[in-house]
């Protein structure tokens, strides 16, 4: 049997001729480096063209992270650590070799940490609320700042932790793990749980996003009122609507008086005693304009802040409505159509805090 072959070509790997046909070698990648160990400076030279593959040419530097943090899914990485005794050997890039030195250090842990933010347009348009699983005091359960969730030293890996995004006012739109990020939440419940899993590989920073938006009000005005119907001295107050002061209400005189505050721009707008719909006179009535910019869909919050103590105790009703204007040109709001009711009754001096919502 008689068999044969013909040879096609030899393949090797290289790098492609890109720093010149072999033997001729008009450019090489081979070079002198050197680096600092505890023992002095230690050669590292290159001298077989290895760059050539490696990709390690002189002068190369590898970013290892850009947002300082090095071990952000290692298991084993912690803040926490019991009280240990550990020695550190100092030196220098000196390339004559210093005499070493033992310092010894005590270290006594500050704990472990996750940070819980609320962002918004407004400042305290949301807080975080925070649940503990175990009965230790931990600090602050409810705030509109940062909120720092602090675990034990000693303590192992914690249960699953729970914040809570709570509205002040507004809408809320999502947790995020970046301040930045607007579009993509990792969660758009009210409720973030955070597994042991999720503490130890993500951010140790979250952040609850609120948002604030014109409510859809269909051209009508939006007012709110109260009227002092029993004629019985309270507090005055004054009246911030979504952390914004928009006037005083004066129940000092033991009649049956109030305010009407308007959310409009137009400073002639009022109403009758036939349109208004609450038994108290308008002459009595103090009314009050603010801008309608300040209102929200979602969630809106009225702050009752005590101005003066009348010393007779406090309870009335703050009604929310929507009127329309009278179309004959007189300025004067008609048909009232009710959106809520709410109770206030704040002790002597006492603050009082409301909420209503509007679509």
């Amino acid at each position: 049997m008689i068999t044969g072959s013909i040879k096609l070509l030899n393949i090797t790997g290289s790098s492609g001729d890109a720093f010149g046909k072999a033997n001729k070698n008009p450019y090489t990648t081979n070079y002198d480096s050197t680096f600092i160990s505890p023992i002095g400076e230690i050669p590292r030279n290159m001298t077989s063209e290895e760059p050539r593959l490696t990709g390690e040419f002189s002068g190369s530097t590898i970013a290892v992270t850009k947002s300082g943090e090095l071990n952000r899914t290692n298991l084993f990485k912690s803040q926490q650590q019991p009280t240990i005794l550990f020695n550190v050997r100092a030196f220098n890039q000196a390339n004559i070799i210093p005499l070493a030195c033992d310092i010894t250090l005590e270290v006594t842990s500050l704990g472990e940490y996750l940070i819980f933010t609320p962002i918004g347009i407004d400042n305290g348009a949301g807080s975080i609320g925070i649940t503990y699983e175990d009965i230790s005091d931990k600090g602050e359960t409810n705030k509109e700042r940062e909120l720092t969730y602090p675990f034990e030293g000693g303590d192992p890996k914690p249960q699953s932790i729970q914040a809570a995004a709570i509205i002040q006012w507004g809408e809320f739109i999502g947790w995020f793990p970046d301040a930045n990020d607007t579009h993509d939440p990792k969660s758009e419940d009210a409720l973030l749980i955070l597994t042991p899993e999720m503490v130890y590989k993500e951010k140790h920073a979250w952040y609850a996003r609120f948002k604030k938006s014109p409510p859809n009000s269909g051209g009508k005005i939006l007012t709110l009122q109260v009227c002092n119907a029993n004629g019985e001295k309270n507090d005055n107050f004054v009246i911030i609507i979504n952390g914004v002061e928009i006037g005083l209400l004066d129940l000092s005189h033991g009649e049956p008086e109030g305010g009407l505050f308007i959310a409009s721009n137009n400073n002639e707008l009022t109403t009758d005693d036939v349109s208004s719909g609450f038994v108290c006179p308008m002459e009595l009535i103090t009314v009050t304009h603010f801008d309608p910019i300040h209102l929200t869909k979602g969630r809106n919050r009225i702050e009752m802040i005590n101005a003066q103590d009348n010393g007779n105790g406090n309870l009335g009703v703050f009604e929310i409505a929507y009127y329309d204007i009278n179309p004959d040109g007189s300025n004067i709001l008609i048909n009232k159509e009710p959106v809520a009711s709410l109770t206030f009754d704040p002790l002597n001096g006492g603050d009082e805090v409301l909420y209503f919502d509007l679509d």
